[in-house]
């Protein structure tokens, strides 16, 4: 497992609620920490490779980034604290939905030689894996070209956005005590849970990366069993947030409670060792008419200032930023990574396997 932590751990941490709020509002003002040379526009000073994007860039078309929508409540600040970085405005739209899905149709278009409608795509190792191997995505090691630090990288060629919940465990504090939280994902089976367990029916989601550590056999008697557990499917992890704190579920898995947390709601994530975080990438879709607005969203995103403007308006973040509200969340914990290359052996197989139990086949 992969440590995501190097730095000491504080003795005395200030209250929660104030460190989150802190973490949603929190900007640095140098991209990288660099300070040379100065060839931006606005606030960030920029390496000349990612300046000499700005010119080709402001006389492309809209760019279409799919895979996380920014709230309507906090779009307007977000798109400010990306034009404001870059010193004018990128032409760019956000759209949400359900990624395989659209997965799926980008592929289909990109190989038919037609315009995807999407410029660059948020998606999770699985949607990646898929979308890479319809040859969907463009390959060349464009983001490492960009100068990202390796931690901020997937790979070559997938900038990392966001370090989601999908391995994790929550509840509502306000229905589960400390001391009656699970133990271990083989607690899920206690009949105290039959009826209190919310997640989006994924294959490739909670349980898959979860096997890494409890084993293929074990993970797959506990997936069977959570079957019989009556479970409240939803169809994406939001839902099953909203679940969550509306009481109809105590716990949940696989879910970004963060964007919650910030509004102040009494949630939080289970510990069960080991704590596994998956990397969400932006890749670049293959045929992009905007290739070079997609780079300097991603290039801001993947600092600390675009982090820390995309934790304030949608909660999500990785945990790079020691003050983002995921890092503060799981502070006390020491979350990793799921390897990419055990990941990328087992996807296909167990995500058939598990699909069948799960009723999907």
């Amino acid at each position: 497992m992969t440590n995501l932590r190097n730095t000491p751990q504080p003795t005395e941490r200030p209250p929660r609620r104030n460190v989150l709020k802190q973490a949603a509002a929190g900007v640095t003002m140098l991209a990288f920490g660099m300070v040379q040379p100065a060839f931006a526009q606005g606030t960030a000073q920029l390496p000349e490779s990612i300046a000499a994007l700005i010119p080709a860039a402001q006389n492309e078309p809209e760019a279409v980034m799919f895979g996380l929508s920014i709230p309507a409540d906090s779009a307007a600040d977000f798109k400010k604290a990306l034009d404001d970085f870059y010193g004018f405005s990128l032409n760019i739209q956000f759209q949400g939905g359900l990624g395989p899905q659209k997965a799926a149709e980008v592929a289909q278009l990109v190989n038919r030689g037609v315009p995807a409608g999407v410029d660059a795509f948020y998606a999770g190792e699985g949607t990646t894996i898929f979308l890479r191997s319809e040859g969907a995505l463009i390959e060349e090691e464009w983001a490492r070209e960009l100068g990202i630090p390796e931690d901020r990288l997937v790979d070559g060629a997938s900038v990392k956005i966001i370090d989601s919940s999908l391995p994790l465990m929550s509840y509502n504090t306000e229905l589960v005590a400390a001391e009656d939280l699970p133990t271990s994902w083989e607690d899920l089976l206690d009949p105290k849970w039959k009826g209190k367990i919310t997640t989006p029916k994924l294959p490739g989601g909670t349980f898959f990366f979860n096997t890494y550590s409890v084993g293929e056999e074990k993970m797959t008697e506990i997936l069977k069993g959570i079957m019989e557990q009556d479970v409240i499917w939803v169809p994406r992890t939001p839902d099953a947030a909203t679940r969550l704190l509306s009481g109809e579920a105590s716990l949940a898995l696989g879910v970004d409670i963060e964007s919650q947390v910030i509004r102040g709601a009494p949630l939080d994530y289970v510990h069960i060792e080991p704590m596994f975080l998956a990397p969400w990438a932006l890749n670049l879709v293959k045929g992009t008419q905007s290739p070079n607005t997609a780079k300097l969203y991603a290039y801001f995103v993947a600092t600390d200032e675009g982090q820390a403007a995309l934790n304030a308006a949608t909660g999500y973040s990785t945990i790079n930023r020691a003050d983002s509200t995921k890092a503060q969340l799981l502070a006390q914990y020491n979350p990793g990574y799921v390897p990419q290359e055990w990941i990328r052996e087992n996807y296909e197989r167990l995500v058939a396997k598990y699909s069948e139990i799960m009723g999907l086949r």
